[in-house]
């Protein structure tokens, strides 16, 4: 039965009307993307919490809401806040210290250590270094002062951050309480057949647990372990570096050394020779083994993508979405995998 003019007309305007609405919500919700998507990482990864309060409390759902949001914030936002708070103040005293510092006189006594120790082997051995000193004086100083402007100004999204943190907040609280009848509006509105509907979040779920679990909190203990050695062999500024270490235990290959690394360079040039060794021997016993230990475990729990595949996905999340990059890429992947396999059943039946 063919269509008439005027429904065709009407059905035109509806698909107008429809994609119309739906720009326009992309529009509304895209401020606050963010702050939607770490409530939904949150839930996930509380989600047993929260079905264990709910069975102590099974007729108060919005009460056993409630509770596990305020162990969240005793778990997870508080100490947050504080080592936040700790790294800014950490990185405003390096940024001073190195608009402060001498550089040329530092990298005069630096190299001349080198040679010293260079040149009981290699008797000749010498350092021309007046050419780096000059570019790296120059590009010390500027770098200090574009991240002291950057600190000092940062307090300009302070407003946008607790707005951004309190929505996170109800959000997550409507996840916990309703999060089952959610669930059925995007399995009744889909296209899609409801255990392909079913499939999709079970992987992202997995997937999220995977990375969390998996990459984040091990980067969380391998930066805090780092930290901690840090701190006892008297390295200056350790919260600080060793949040660096935590970010460089991200990248396969790279991993701590990248801090722990300069740092016992850093003690054995300022005659610290037992510190240095000291903590040579924590990277690689504490910290070392929190790595070989833990990542099969938790890998072996999740998705099954192959670690350099996670490593890209979290590297170009990281460059496309910025800081919550690191979880829109693996999802992403994990989406499109899981698209994949559906597909090669869809393409046999043909």
């Amino acid at each position: 039965m063919k269509k008439t003019t005027e429904e065709k007309i009407q059905n035109y305007f509806f698909f107008f009307l429809f994609l119309s609405s739906i720009f326009l919500v992309a529009v509304i919700f895209t401020p606050f993307i963010n702050s939607i998507a770490l409530s939904l990482v949150i839930a996930v990864i509380f989600k047993p919490l929260y079905q264990r309060v709910l069975t102590e409390l099974p007729n108060y759902p919005s009460l056993a809401s409630l509770i596990t949001i305020m162990f969240i914030g005793v778990i997870l936002i508080l100490p947050l806040s504080f080592l936040s708070a700790q790294i800014v103040n950490e990185a405003q005293n390096v940024a001073v210290t190195l608009v402060d510092a001498d550089t040329e006189t530092i990298i005069d006594e630096s190299a001349l250590e080198i040679e010293t120790a260079v040149q009981t082997v290699l008797p000749n051995f010498e350092l021309n270094v007046d050419d780096f000193k000059q570019k790296t004086s120059s590009f010390v100083l500027s770098s200090a002062l574009d991240n002291w402007t950057l600190l000092k100004n940062g307090t300009i999204t302070a407003a946008h951050t607790i707005l951004g943190l309190v929505l996170s907040i109800i959000i997550l609280y409507f996840l916990f309480r309703d999060g089952k009848k959610f669930k059925k509006y995007i399995t009744h509105y889909s296209p899609l057949k409801n255990k392909d509907d079913e499939k999709i979040i079970t992987k992202l779920e997995q997937t999220v647990n995977s990375v969390i679990r998996g990459a984040l909190v091990i980067a969380v203990i391998q930066g805090f372990f780092s930290g901690i050695g840090l701190l006892i062999f008297g390295v200056p500024n350790p919260t600080l570096w060793g949040m660096l270490a935590g970010i460089g235990s991200l990248v396969p290959g790279v991993g701590t050394v990248i801090v722990l690394l300069p740092a016992i360079l850093y003690l054995f040039f300022t005659s610290q020779t037992l510190a240095a060794i000291g903590l040579a021997v924590w990277g690689v016993v504490v910290v070392g083994l929190v790595d070989n230990i833990l990542m099969p475990y938790f890998y072996s729990r999740g998705v099954q993508i192959h670690p350099v595949l996670i490593l890209i996905s979290v590297l170009g999340g990281l460059l496309t979405f910025g800081p919550l990059g690191f979880l829109y890429g693996p999802l992403i992947l994990s989406l499109f995998f899981t698209l994949l396999e559906m597909y090669q059943p869809i393409v046999m039946d043909k």
